[in-house]
């Protein structure tokens, strides 16, 4: 099982080899939909241990925050150049020690989910139950660690894919 440190890690990878910025609030939603893919599609099997916790923002890795809130709301900066975009990353993933199934499916996630403004998917995670059961009893704007529980996430989604299926998307 990987870190959340370590998908982390891959995502800022992944989205500096593509020339984007990244925030570390946008990595925290990213990194939640990731997990949220990971559980329903590995039978409930998290990638990594951690479970986000309930913030005001939206679901929050704390190790991960911990580490890039020196960034405060400012891009998260890489520190390396590419030469070959697809080769660096097939380096990368080699390296994370995953299965092509779930490089796939953290790519499909990046691509879909990394497409959408950052305040945008606050507002989706927002709008999802994991997220506001979790959040239950707790105001709008007050702190919480209200942990998002990794079955939660998975009986959510698994409903979404569900639902989505049904509808022919």
């Amino acid at each position: 099982m990987k870190t959340a440190k370590e998908i982390a890690e891959y995502c800022i990878y992944y989205f500096g080899a593509k020339n984007e910025a990244i925030t570390n609030l946008k990595l925290q939603k990213i990194l939640y939909y990731i997990q949220a893919w990971h559980l329903v599609y590995f039978n409930g099997d998290p990638l990594f241990s951690e479970e986000p916790e309930a913030w005001a923002n939206g679901p929050v890795y704390r190790s991960v925050y911990n580490i890039y809130k020196k960034y405060s709301i400012g891009n998260i900066k890489i520190n390396t150049s590419f030469k070959n975009i697809d080769n660096d990353l097939m380096t990368k993933e080699t390296q994370l020690g995953l299965s092509p199934k779930q490089i796939n499916l953290i790519r499909a996630v990046l691509q879909k989910y990394g497409s959408i403004p950052t305040f945008s998917l606050v507002h989706l995670t927002h709008s999802e139950d994991p997220w506001n059961n979790a959040r239950l009893g707790v105001k709008e704007f007050q702190s919480s660690s209200n942990p998002i529980h990794h079955s939660a996430m998975r009986d959510y989604y698994s409903r979404k894919l569900t639902e989505w299926q049904s509808r022919g998307k």
